[in-house]
């Protein structure tokens, strides 16, 4: 697979060049508990059934409005769910096309957002958000020198960058799913009248009524979608966070644990000074393949419905995008570009993943052991076995991950554009 770090994405989100830290950098080095972002991020899990503030070591949250607010969120969901399948399967044969369009564009991401719920109830999700704020974060790594500094000040700087964009373009696409299909209505409220065209709604449920064609039925549905839309981008977003900041921290404890290697001045150490540096690189480099795991099993899942997701509903964006009007461009241009964008970032961060423990071998290779005892070079051969494997992140049901799956995910896509165009012309 050819190195995708010459990439320009990649030389600015996950560049270690060394550098003088500012005082207006002294920010993204404060503990994370002090940090606005995560305090945000700890209130939004916790009220979004997503997690509990308590494992970031934030007090516990007694307040009655959260408990009911994440029962609602962990029932709804999945009822919502199969709710819109029962109204596909009921409705399917008097549907118009951009109406069947928005249920097939939505009811994937309703799938998703189950996943993340599903996901946030596990054991394991809970256990690497502790690990997360106890042991994952950089600021708690035990050796706080320039070149671990300058690795968390990237780390964090980066994760605010990305963070706030997939926050921003989620909250702004979700807004238009809101108010776009309004408008639509109003425009074309003769068509609705002679039922030549449905009321447009985000979401749509099987209900005992009908608002298709009822305006004051639809009012009700479409305010209710209103908090629906809200919630979703929230739960979109926080998952997408969640992902982000925990493998950006896992490559930068990477780049320390080269350091570590290549730092030492081996021949001028004593063979038990050798002793206890290698034991300590063998413990670390077991860690970080340790989280890695762990990271694979419990977000394995939800990155493996984030490139499902590309793969079967961009096609479909795109010729409601080219085919539709300007409602359409409105609200599926944004929409594409939310989840191309969020593809891109998380294949090249995983890629990034990847690369960086390729040379881990070569760099371990080049420490000068010749001079050094046998049970020094036993433990060599030890952390040259334990580095030949680069960290390869599989999602679920083994789907590939990376910049090559990302690709193919876009030729894949214009290829169905083009397909669904023909077929449906």
């Amino acid at each position: 697979m050819p190195n995708f770090t010459s990439n320009r994405f990649i030389s600015f989100f996950l560049r270690q060049d060394a550098g003088q830290i500012r005082i207006d950098d002294e920010y993204y080095l404060r503990p994370p508990q002090k940090k606005l972002i995560y305090r945000i991020l700890a209130y939004l899990m916790t009220f979004m059934a997503m997690g509990d503030q308590e494992l970031w070591g934030f007090r516990n949250c007694k307040n009655s409005v959260f408990k009911i607010n994440r029962v609602l969120v962990l029932w709804y969901a999945p009822i919502s769910l199969v709710f819109q399948i029962v109204f596909l399967f009921a409705n399917y044969e008097k549907l118009t096309f951009e109406t069947m369009g928005i249920i097939f564009i939505i009811l994937p991401v309703s799938i998703l957002i189950n996943i993340e719920l599903f996901i946030a109830q596990m054991k394991k999700y809970k256990e690497i958000l502790k690990r997360f704020f106890t042991e994952v974060h950089l600021f708690y790594f035990k050796e706080h020198d320039a070149f671990t500094k300058t690795v968390l000040l990237r780390a964090e700087r980066y994760v605010f960058l990305l963070m706030c964009s997939f926050v921003l373009l989620v909250v702004v696409d979700g807004f238009l799913w809101v108010i776009i299909p309004v408008f639509s209505n109003l425009k074309n409220k003769e068509l609705i009248l002679n039922k030549k065209r449905t009321f447009l709604t985000g979401i749509y449920l099987w209900l005992p009524f009908d608002y298709l064609y009822n305006y004051r039925n639809w009012q009700i549905v479409h305010t209710v979608n209103v908090f629906v839309m809200i919630y979703s981008s929230i739960l979109l977003a926080f998952g997408n966070s969640i992902h982000l900041c925990i493998i950006f921290h896992l490559i930068g404890h990477i780049k320390i644990l080269k350091y570590k290697i290549e730092s030492p001045k081996w021949n001028e150490l004593s063979q038990e000074e050798v002793k206890n540096i290698l034991v300590d690189i063998l413990k670390y480099h077991a860690f970080i393949k340790g989280i890695k795991n762990v990271l694979q099993d419990v977000f394995g899942l939800s990155i493996g419905g984030i490139y499902l997701l590309n793969l079967f509903v961009d096609s479909l964006i795109l010729y409601q995008l080219m085919m539709g009007g300007t409602d359409s461009v409105a609200i599926y241009a944004l929409m594409v570009f939310n989840l191309m964008f969020e593809l891109i970032v998380i294949s090249f961060i995983i890629e990034e993943l990847r690369i960086q423990t390729d040379d881990i071998s070569d760099i371990i290779y080049s420490i000068p052991w010749e001079d050094m005892s046998i049970p020094n070079k036993k433990t060599i051969l030890m952390m040259l076995a334990q580095a030949q494997t680069p960290l390869m992140f599989k999602a679920a049901a083994g789907i590939k991950t990376g910049v090559q799956p990302m690709i193919d995910i876009f030729k894949a896509t214009f290829s169905y554009y083009v397909m669904l165009k023909s077929t449906i012309e």
